[in-house]
């Protein structure tokens, strides 16, 4: 699936609506719409309503199966998409950005902070390319990544998604850093922030568990 594949999606959608909708696209999607060779083959995201009437949800759910009829394009999605990973969201006072208003959808793609949680708990390699190019672009500073990564884990419920997400963002920081950011990033301190954040986030929370 390609950028304009991905439009196409949305401009049929917008025919079957009579109301204004906000998708916020998460998963493979983003990289696409930022520039990535890699596609991807279906699309993932969050529907925030402009209505509270059921009526609008059940004209929804039929547009998007005419959508993903006409364009052969599956997608997944749901109105809590923070509820999809045992890793939780940190709070952000920005949540998503405009991508493009097409018609009555506007569709908007999650904050790169945010949209990293999910890869780094899958972490496959093309997770990790994937991971590589956003962050790049979007330019987050390492300190805020690593502080973002630590709230996520600290504040999450206790599970065994817990300790692999640990071990997954300790890798990708000794692995990846100094190639996103620069060369001289000490990567010690890094990781102590990350797991710093993680135990305070974890204290505040009540978290007990693989946070130190």
């Amino acid at each position: 699936m390609r950028p304009r594949e991905i439009d196409r999606f949305f401009e049929i959608l917008s025919r079957f609506l009579k109301f204004r909708v906000r998708i916020v696209l998460t998963g493979g999607a983003v990289p696409v719409l930022q520039g990535s060779g890699r596609a991807t083959h279906d699309l993932d995201f969050q529907i925030i309503f402009s209505t509270r009437s059921r009526k609008a949800r059940e004209v929804f759910q039929e547009a998007v199966e005419k959508a993903s009829r006409i364009t052969g394009i599956a997608a997944q999605y749901d109105e809590t998409i923070e509820t999809w990973s045992s890793i939780s969201w940190p709070r952000r006072r920005r949540m998503s950005r405009l991508y493009r208003r097409i018609g009555r959808v506007e569709v908007h793609l999650l904050e790169p902070l945010l949209w990293s949680i999910g890869k780094l708990s899958r972490y496959l390699a093309s997770d990790v390319e994937d991971l590589v190019m956003i962050l790049k672009r979007a330019r987050i500073r390492p300190e805020e990544a690593a502080r973002g990564w630590g709230e996520a884990l600290g504040g999450s419920p206790a599970s065994s998604a817990q300790p692999v997400f640990k071990r997954q963002v300790i890798h990708f920081i000794r692995e990846h850093g100094r190639e996103i950011w620069r060369e001289g990033l000490n990567l010690s301190s890094l990781e102590d922030l990350f797991l710093k954040s993680a135990r305070g986030c974890g204290v505040r929370h009540r978290t007990k568990g693989p946070l130190t």
